[in-house]
């Protein structure tokens, strides 16, 4: 059975003009590829030399982009000896240099105190002591008699006399009756210009009233007419 098979195999073959090492090839697989790939697998990469593979992490790649530390010792030491020839050949010690890049704590003057003041040393002078100036002290205003405390308050205010805003004795009273019969004055018949020019005419009277009775005039405001 199996050399009938094989047989007709042949036949095909050979029929299809089929080269015989196609067949021994493994087939393709049918498992896809899966479409992520592992951070660590990603993060790693193959480098050839020599014939080796080499594997180098992250890690390693920061590591291997710095010198060796044999090259890095050997690039110290040169410029250690490279400063202390140019300190050398400008005539500077290298102990005046270590002595000037010491720590602030560390140097000489850092614990120096204030040099303490010597009996010898001029005293200043001491600021001459001005005189305050006294207070100024007013004179008390005289109240005129038959002033209350109040009108004296507010004649000294407002600038006032207090007596020029109402009529009190009885010659301005009666002066004023006889004048507002003669003239008609009436508070809702006249103007404030009317006021103003009747209060004029009243103190005119009044001091020629005053005059004669020798006694002093306070020549009234509007206010005390309405």
């Amino acid at each position: 059975m199996e050399t009938i098979l094989q047989s007709a195999r042949s036949d095909i073959i050979n029929e299809l003009d089929i080269d015989p090492q196609l067949l021994s090839m493994p087939q393709p697989s049918s498992c896809e590829v899966p479409a992520s790939i592992e951070p660590l697998q990603q993060a790693k990469s193959t480098k050839r030399k020599a014939g080796d593979t080499v594997v180098i992490s992250d890690s390693e790649q920061e590591s291997a982009r710095k010198p060796p530390r044999k090259i890095m010792q050997h690039m110290t030491a040169t410029a250690s000896v490279d400063v202390l020839d140019v300190t050398a050949s400008q005539g500077i010690s290298p102990i005046t240099l270590d002595h000037f890049l010491k720590p602030r704590s560390r140097l000489p003057y850092s614990g120096c105190k204030a040099p303490s003041r010597r009996p010898t040393d001029i005293e200043p002078l001491p600021a001459p002591v001005t005189p305050s100036p006294t207070p100024i002290t007013l004179a008390p205003i005289p109240r005129p008699p038959g002033m209350t405390l109040s009108q004296h308050f507010f004649t000294i205010a407002t600038r006032i006399d207090a007596r020029a805003m109402h009529i009190t004795s009885d010659v301005e009273f009666h002066l004023f009756m006889d004048l507002q019969a003669e003239f008609g004055w009436i508070s809702f018949k006249m103007t404030p210009k009317q006021w103003a020019a009747a209060t004029k005419t009243y103190n005119n009277h009044l001091e020629e009233k005053n005059r004669a009775n020798g006694s002093e005039t306070v020549k009234k405001n509007p206010q005390a007419l309405l």
